[in-house]
């Protein structure tokens, strides 16, 4: 079965926002101490701001991105994609009126900005694509959402391109070493 254009280009908007919310969330499971912090300058209420909060947060982002790949969670994954947008696009605006600059180590950067326009971007377009996922099939406003192998195969290509990304410190050298040098 082929997939259509539309179809096509649902696949790779679920796959890079599942990717991204992944990756940012076992970032944040793995050092949720810059959120933490950035929550703590925001003057979020206490119980918001530990380290055991900022996990759940984390979890949340993993369920989400990884619910949009499979098609008996796609509908509850496109509603908590669009709640964690909402969120990560909440936190921007407060850290924009707050005037922020401890950075929040968002998206799995540990060399981020403080919360602000950056997080009000991508939360609106995390909360667009959980939307468009969440109608995919629906009234014929978008096409269904591909679910199965074509979703966790282009969730894991969209994962690796990402972590060589953000990584790319690193990874670089390896995927290119210099002349003269060896492995």
């Amino acid at each position: 079965m082929a997939l259509s254009s539309h179809e096509v280009l649902l696949l790779a908007v679920n796959s890079v926002v599942a990717a991204s919310l992944v990756h940012a969330g076992l970032s944040k499971l793995a050092v949720p101490g810059p959120l933490r912090q950035a929550l703590a300058e925001l003057r979020v209420p206490a119980p918001l701001t530990t380290v055991a909060a900022v996990r759940a947060y984390a979890v949340a982002e993993c369920l989400a991105g990884l619910a949009l790949l499979a098609d008996p969670t796609r509908a509850a994954g496109g509603v908590l994609v669009a709640g964690v947008g909402l969120a990560v696009a909440a936190l921007g605006v407060l850290g924009i009126i707050r005037g922020s600059v401890t950075p929040c180590g968002c998206f799995g950067n540990r060399d981020s900005r403080p919360l602000g326009l950056t997080n009000v971007a991508i939360g609106l377009g995390f909360a667009v694509a959980g939307a468009l996922s969440l109608a995919g099939g629906a009234a014929d406003l978008t096409p269904e959402a591909p679910v199965g192998a074509p979703a966790l195969l282009g969730g894991a290509g969209a994962m690796l391109l990402l972590c060589l990304y953000v990584s790319r410190g690193w990874a670089w050298p390896l995927i290119r070493p210099r002349r003269g040098t060896s492995l």
